[in-house]
């Protein structure tokens, strides 16, 4: 939901912000920052006014910001001080917010789980700063979350790991596009994204049969 629900974080946040601080440092009200040429160079333009002018007009998605935010994690590991400031905003956010949840849970040094593309980038800036602030253990996940539900579903149905495989690695594959824990796939390799829902509730079912069974 973004802003309107008082979340500041993930890519489309973050690459709007640096869009806002490149605006700033272009026009001369803001200090200036590497972001002004990483945003001018990614939209291919010549200033980044243009960029909101295409933004404006519809020529441009305003959700292509997203896109920006790979190059603020650049220009903050490159010493860029305005993107490393971006950097550290979210990873407070982030702490934050699991600190949050813990006291309304009233857990004690709870396990905080880091999902999502930003995070799963392992830039270590950003996990270095939820550490620090974090209320507990922080592990980066980087499977799909459907991938744990069709795991937990298996441990309640029994013990076959060669089913659970089949189906996490099938589930892995129509959500991400990828096997479950390997490697995206190449420009040159491309994978059909399409979900089978079909296929899928085949082999949950056949593996289904086969946990029940062991």
């Amino acid at each position: 939901m973004g802003l309107p629900s008082g979340v500041w974080g993930g890519g489309g946040v973050l690459g709007r912000a640096a869009l806002w601080w490149a605006v700033r440092a272009e026009d001369g009200r803001g200090p200036a920052t590497a972001l002004t040429a990483a945003v001018t160079g990614h939209f291919a333009r010549a200033r980044v006014l243009d960029v909101v002018l295409a933004m404006h007009r519809g020529e441009e998605s305003d959700r292509r910001a997203a896109e920006l935010a790979p190059a603020v994690f650049a220009c903050a590991e490159a010493g860029d001080e305005v993107a490393g400031l971006l950097v550290d905003v979210l990873g407070d956010e982030i702490a934050g917010m699991a600190a949050a949840a813990a006291r309304r849970l009233e857990l004690s040094g709870p396990q905080v789980l880091l999902g999502g593309s930003v995070a799963a980038a392992g830039h270590d800036r950003l996990l270095t700063r939820v550490r620090e602030r974090a209320p507990g253990p922080v592990t980066v996940v980087t499977e799909p979350p459907a991938v744990g539900a069709v795991r937990y579903a298996a441990g309640r149905w029994g013990r076959s790991g060669t089913a659970t495989s089949a189906v996490t690695g099938a589930v892995s594959i129509a959500v991400s596009g990828t096997a479950s824990g390997s490697a995206s796939s190449t420009e040159g390799d491309p994978v059909d994204r399409t979900v089978d829902s079909g296929a899928i509730h085949r082999i949950t079912r056949g593996s289904q049969a086969d946990l029940k069974s062991s």
